[in-house]
C-alpha cells in the first residue's frame, strides 16, 4: 500500500483537510456511493499487501496526468503557471520520495518508506486530443467556496470536471474555511478529484506552513484511496498494516502541528 510512503507528511494538516468529513456527507446523501467505497474496502482487506520489502518499485512508472481548474475572484487568486508548476514538482518529489526532508521519517516508519513510482504532470492533450498546458483559468463570482463540490461544476459557477478516467482533476479556488478536500475511489465521475485552496496550492507565493506543497500531497492520496491513519473514526482501520488502532494518541495527531517525538509515540502506541 503506498500509504506507508507518502502520508507521513501529513500530520501536521489533519484539521485543516475537510476530506473525512465530506465522505461522510456523500455517503449519507448516496448510500449507494456508501456501497461502493465498502465493496473498494473489503477488495483491498482481501489482498495480500504481505509481499516482501526491497526498497524498490521496479522499472515501471506510473505517470498521471493532471488538470488544475484555476477558479478565481480577484487577482491573488489567479495563481501563476510557475506555482502550479511547483506544486507539480513538490508532488513529484513526495510521491517519488526524492523530498529532503525524508530524511525525518520516524523511524517506526523507515522500513516501510520507498520510492512508489508514481508521477505527476500537466496534461499535454483535452478530452477533445487539441493541445493544451493542462491548466485551466476562469473567472467567478463566487466569493468563496465549502467542500459541497459546487466548483465542480460550470453551472454553479465553478468548471466541470475532466473525464476522471484519463485525468487527476484539481481544482485551486478561494476554499473556506478548509485548505483541501478529496473525492475517493468509488466517487462519481463528475466529482472526482482534489480542491484545494490557493493559499496553500505549490511553493511559490504562499505562506508558511503551508508553502511546501503538503496540503495537496495529503489529498491526492485521499484520491488514491488512502484514509488518515486513525482511520477517519475513533480507533479505526486504514487498511494499512504499518498502523494500528490508537485509541490513546488518536486526539494527539488531530492537532494542527504534531512535533516528531509525538508522532513516533503514536506510531508504536497499540
Amino acid at each position: 500500500m503506498i500509504g506507508i510512503c507518502v502520508f507521513f507528511p501529513a500530520f501536521s494538516f489533519a484539521q485543516r483537510c475537510a476530506s473525512a468529513e465530506y465522505i461522510d456527507q456523500q455517503k449519507l446523501a448516496d448510500p449507494s456511493f456508501a456501497n461502493r467505497i465498502n465493496a473498494i474496502e473489503n477488495f483491498i482487506r482481501n489482498q495480500n499487501f504481505a509481499a516482501k520489502i526491497t526498497g524498490e518499485g521496479g522499472s515501471l512508472i506510473i505517470t498521471i496526468p493532471v488538470v488544475v481548474h484555476i477558479i478565481y475572484g480577484s487577482a491573488l487568486q489567479n495563481i501563476s503557471d510557475a506555482q502550479v508548476k511547483s506544486q507539480i514538482d513538490a508532488l513529484n518529489r513526495d510521491y517519488r520520495r526524492q523530498n529532503a526532508d525524508s530524511i525525518n521519517t520516524p523511524s517506526r516508519f523507515k522500513p516501510f518508506a520507498a520510492d512508489i513510482n508514481i508521477e505527476f504532470a500537466l496534461a499535454t492533450a483535452d478530452p477533445n486530443g487539441r493541445a493544451t498546458t493542462g491548466i485551466i483559468r476562469k473567472p467567478t463570482t463566487v466569493r468563496s467556496w465549502l467542500n459541497d463540490d459546487k466548483i465542480k461544476y460550470s453551472s454553479q459557477g465553478g468548471n466541470n470536471a475532466w473525464d476522471s478516467k484519463f485525468y487527476l482533476n484539481i481544482w485551486v479556488c478561494n476554499l473556506y474555511p478548509a485548505l483541501g478536500y478529496s473525492s475517493l475511489p468509488g466517487s462519481s465521475a463528475d466529482k472526482d478529484g482534489v480542491v484545494i485552496s490557493y493559499k496553500a496550492f505549490g511553493t511559490i507565493n504562499v505562506s508558511s506552513p503551508y508553502d511546501m506543497g503538503r496540503t495537496t500531497t495529503h489529498e491526492v492520496g485521499h484520491w488514491l484511496g488512502l484514509k488518515h491513519p486513525w482511520g477517519d473514526t475513533y480507533c479505526g482501520d486504514d487498511l494499512v498494516d504499518d498502523t494500528r488502532c490508537r485509541e490513546i494518541l488518536q486526539p494527539v495527531v488531530q492537532i494542527i502541528f504534531a512535533p516528531p517525538a509525538i508522532m513516533e509515540l503514536w506510531a508504536t502506541c497499540i
